[in-house]
Formats: structure tokens, sequence, C-alpha cells
């Protein structure tokens, strides 16, 4: 696999920050400050090389064909949409409108290009950020981080939850896109 090293300048918050960025699966997972919370640059946002809002024919070009697919619906601003659930194991996608909209690691052997994986401990994940996150989230039982806005302005805030249990072990790793 060829890996890609480049960097970019943002700022956020009046403070310009360099930032060096891996493209391709083996990227690494930064935290960048973006005043009161964190946010993650978008291209290190994801599972297995899918990224939200790719065209649905992604799924099955980067991981083949799924264990089981189903069906699902809902409404929202656009109107009623069908929602196609990918079963891989340990790995659900859910596409709506022909583009991914959640990821969702559901076992241990996926992990976070950080190498955040479910059955971490809260300082397991500490430690792969580098740093304790600033979450969005009061929740102590949940870590809650938006990609870092392109172009200094936030247009589009997709988000990561790593959702952990009583006992302070990742459970949920889930992407999702933020729908109307």
């Amino acid at each position: 696999m060829r890996i890609l090293l480049r960097s970019f300048v943002i700022a956020v918050a009046g403070q310009f920050l360099f930032m060096p960025i891996t493209y391709g699966q083996s990227s690494q997972t930064y935290l960048v400050n973006a005043g009161e919370f964190d946010c993650i640059p978008i291209e290190n946002f994801g599972l297995m090389g899918v990224r939200l809002w790719e065209p649905e024919e992604t799924i099955k070009r980067l991981l083949g064909e799924p264990d089981s697919i189903s069906h699902s619906g809902s409404e929202d601003d656009g109107g009623y949409y069908d929602i196609t659930i990918y079963h891989y194991p340990g790995l659900v996608i859910e596409a709506i409108r022909q583009h991914v909209d959640r990821i969702i690691a559901t076992s241990p052997e996926i992990a976070m290009s950080s190498g955040i994986r479910i059955g971490d401990s809260q300082a397991d994940v500490r430690a792969k950020f580098g740093r304790k996150p600033r979450s969005l989230s009061p929740d102590p039982k949940e870590i809650h981080l938006v990609t870092c806005p392109k172009d200094s302005e936030w247009v589009q805030e997709d988000y990561v939850t790593l959702e952990f249990n009583t006992e302070g072990k990742l459970t949920g790793i889930r992407y999702e896109a933020n729908r109307p």
C-alpha cells in the first residue's frame, strides 16, 4: 500500500496549527483543538477505508460482499428515504440516498486509524489519541468528536461517538453523518 504524507495549516480560534496528515488506511487520527472541544480531520474519519458521504457502491468495492444486507426506512426534511444496511463481521454500514451515512464497529477486530478499538479502556483511548479528548458530550461514558471544519468554516459537522460501559471499557464506535 502506498501512503502519501502531507501537511496543512488550519486556523482555529485565532491560532495556526500545523497538522501532519497521512492519507490511506494506515493514517493516524489526530485531535485538533477547535476551541472548547476537539475535532478530527475529515481525512481520518472512517473505518476500513470507508468514509461518510462516499457513494454506496464504494462499500462493496472496498470490502467485498457483506454477510447480509437488510433494509429499513425513515423520514426527514427531505421526505421518506430507504436505509440499506450492510452487515460485515464486526462492522455495520448504513447507506441513505446512495451515500454512506453511518459506520459502526461492533468488534475489537475493527479499529480506528489510531488503533482505538472495542474493548479499550478509557486510559487506552487517551494514550492512543495522545491526550484526553475534549468531547462535545457531557456524559462521562461518551466521547463525542466532530470533523474539523473545511476552510475554517463549520459547514458539515459529521461526528464519531465512542461509548464506554460502567467499567470504562469501549463498547461502541459510531461514525454518523449530520443529516437534516
